[in-house]
């Protein structure tokens, strides 16, 4: 056998581009990435940007929002590390539930953040305020409005339940004092007799009426099978060796022309 061998010529290695033309089609795709909502493929383009521009702070905020995003938390917190993105930081480190502090700006952002912060710390009265100061600037129409409105009547009803709610629910429940409980036994289970420490485990424990059921089912089936078998001398064939078509008894079916003709 003869074989053909054939020799592909390798094509030349394509030039690459310049950061010319580079960056400004990087920035366009991240801009239509961020708007349609591909966060992941945004941020693999933004990581394009920073290795060819090198630190860009408008990129490296750019990186964080994107993380912040997807809640890689960990990451976002490592990028503000020797950094001036404080409040992302901040945040990020709220997020992740570790201590952070919020004096070091006064915009309406570190306001939102401190009021989070109080109510996730219980202090529902300085959360309560702040976020009163945050609606006295908001127009009702606003989205933030109705979200910041959900915040304040949270931390309302916890205060609320906080200091009376809380104690008229433990005066409903009727619990008598600790020392009273310790003094009283443990309640014994319904079937405890004390003459018979032994407990009957057929009430105690859970049936499955549906699996049951199915057992049932086939021991029935089983002894039908048996029953049908059982005691009868049913002669065993000698042919069931041989094909169906080439056995004795077979026969063979009528022709169709046979059949029409009768028809006739």
């Amino acid at each position: 056998m003869i074989t053909k061998t054939v020799n592909y010529k390798k094509l030349p290695p394509k030039e690459e581009k310049s950061k010319e033309v580079r960056i400004p089609k990087l920035y366009k795709r991240l801009y239509s990435q961020i708007t349609n909502g591909y966060y992941k493929n945004a941020l693999q383009t933004t990581s394009k940007l920073l290795n060819l521009e090198g630190n860009n702070d408008e990129l490296i905020k750019t990186k964080l929002f994107l993380l912040l995003q997807l809640d890689s938390y960990n990451q976002a917190l490592s990028l503000t590390e020797n950094s001036s993105f404080d409040f992302e930081e901040a945040y990020t480190n709220y997020r992740l539930k570790k201590n952070t502090s919020t004096s070091s700006g006064n915009d309406r952002k570190w306001s939102i953040l401190q009021a989070q912060l109080a109510y996730r710390q219980a202090d529902y009265q300085s959360a309560i305020n702040l976020y009163q100061s945050l609606l006295s600037d908001l127009d009702p129409n606003d989205d933030e409005y109705h979200d910041i409105e959900t915040n304040l009547k949270a931390a309302k009803e916890s205060l609320d339940f906080h200091s009376h709610g809380y104690l008229t629910a433990i005066e409903e429940l009727n619990v008598p004092p600790l020392d009273v409980l310790e003094s009283n036994p443990a309640p014994f289970p319904e079937n405890y007799n004390p003459q018979n420490t032994t407990v009957d485990l057929k009430s105690t424990t859970l049936v499955d009426n549906k699996s049951q059921k199915i057992e049932k089912q086939k021991q029935k089936r089983r002894q039908e099978m048996h029953s049908k078998y059982a005691n009868k001398n049913i002669p065993i064939d000698s042919e069931r060796w041989i094909p169906y078509k080439e056995r004795s008894y077979y026969k063979k079916p009528r022709q169709q022309m046979s059949i029409n003709h009768k028809r006739r």
